[in-house]
């Protein structure tokens, strides 16, 4: 009896030998399948085809599907001032044509050249507005937020002020209507520089030394 069962166990035991496909043993096929398990869990995929330059920094893992690089203050800054220094060379030029056409008096052709002049002031503050909406470096920093959405509602109601289809404007002077447009035309760098001066220390001093934003004096 115990013959028999020394028989049946050989088979089973460590002496058997090893089944070979191609040459290539059962561990040596294991082995790419444990090193794409190392590296999956080393290298864990980023959703939504988040890559490394979109993680904000230092957060010990990935961001929330669709986050926004983190703000940049610099080129925020930079991007802004160089959007209001366009502008402000075509509006100080319609504001000194404002000031031409007034000293004509408040004739028809007064009031006809006082329409074209608002009508130009109103599509520069559109593109004005239309600017500021593009510049998202300030997006994550709540002050530079916050700023951006106030000089950008002021232009959009300046815009709205002096739209020459608007019937009040149709039957004011030309000096009433110049007025409006002079008003209009500086009240985004007005609001601009106020705002500048409620951010703290640091993103003040940013601004200030931005080369775009020195000509604005904020």
């Amino acid at each position: 009896m115990l013959a028999a069962f020394v028989l049946i166990a050989k088979p089973f035991s460590d002496d058997a030998p090893t089944h070979r496909d191609g040459g290539a043993t059962s561990s040596s096929k294991s082995q790419p399948a444990d090193r794409d398990s190392e590296s999956a869990e080393a290298s864990p995929t980023a959703p939504d085809g988040a890559t490394p330059d979109r993680l904000p920094p230092n957060t010990g893992g990935l961001p929330a599907p669709g986050s926004p690089r983190p703000a940049d203050p610099d080129k925020w800054a930079s991007n802004i001032c160089s959007a209001f220094g366009d502008y402000e060379v075509t509006a100080a030029a319609l504001i000194k044509n404002v000031e031409n056409v007034e000293d004509v008096g408040n004739g028809s052709a007064a009031n006809t050249k006082m329409s074209k002049i608002a009508q130009l002031g109103n599509g520069l503050l559109s593109d004005l507005r239309t600017s500021l909406a593009g510049i998202v470096d300030g997006e994550g920093n709540d002050e530079l937020t916050k700023l951006q959405g106030e000089v950008t509602t002021v232009t959009n109601d300046a815009a709205a002020s002096i739209n020459p289809a608007d019937p009040d404007n149709k039957t004011q002077s030309a000096g009433q209507l110049g007025d409006k447009v002079k008003d209009a035309l500086t009240q985004p760098k007005s609001t601009l520089k106020s705002e500048v001066a409620k951010l703290d220390k640091d993103l003040q001093e940013t601004i200030h030394q931005t080369k775009s934003c020195k000509p604005l004096d904020l």
